[in-house]
């Protein structure tokens, strides 16, 4: 579920290295040590935990992989986190963050704590979905954008700025699947 919303963005970045063995991915292979930890990188997990589901998604499920791997080719950088204190109807959401730097773009992912790790992978690819809704769309460098691109693409809720895309739901259902043994 996207939830548009502005945000500031205050965080120490924690590497993914150390979740990655857990997640089958080899942390001394040198590619997987650069895709995992690169400065570079589009999606990053903030903390241990949700680094530990990028890892995981990354590992086991080619859609998951596909979408990191073009959101790394974007101009949208996403920051995910797992909090606890989400709205009740809401599992996921992304947080569009204002920025003045005009070479990037930054959203912040948002799953609910507390969900089986299947789940939060499938989550995270739902969310990561729409991030690249908005990497397909250039012209999007504010909220009013937004709220007009999910008007145009998706439906919307009728609490507040709540949409949602076909797409990301069809993304999540192909992520949840390719999780097979978690």
């Amino acid at each position: 579920m996207l939830r548009v919303a502005s945000a500031l963005l205050l965080t120490i970045m924690a590497p993914a290295l150390v979740m990655a063995r857990a997640a089958g991915v080899d942390p001394n292979d040198p590619a997987e040590r650069l895709r995992l930890a690169s400065p570079m990188r589009h999606v990053r997990g903030i903390g241990s935990g949700m680094n530990r589901v990028i890892a995981e998604g990354s590992a086991r499920s080619q859609t998951f992989r596909d979408l990191v791997a073009r959101l790394n080719h974007s101009d949208v950088i996403v920051y995910a986190e797992q909090v606890h204190d989400m709205p009740m109807n809401i599992s996921a959401r992304m947080l569009f963050l204002p920025s003045t730097q005009p070479r990037f773009r930054y959203v912040r992912v948002q799953i609910r704590a507390g969900q089986s790790m299947k789940e939060a992978v499938a989550l995270l690819g739902h969310e990561l979905r729409h991030a690249l809704e908005l990497a397909d769309a250039p012209e999007v460098r504010d909220e009013a954008a937004l709220v007009s691109l999910y008007r145009r693409i998706g439906e919307s809720y009728p609490s507040g700025h709540r949409y949602d895309t076909a797409a990301a739901r069809e993304t999540g259902r192909r992520v949840r699947s390719e999780l097979v043994g978690l």
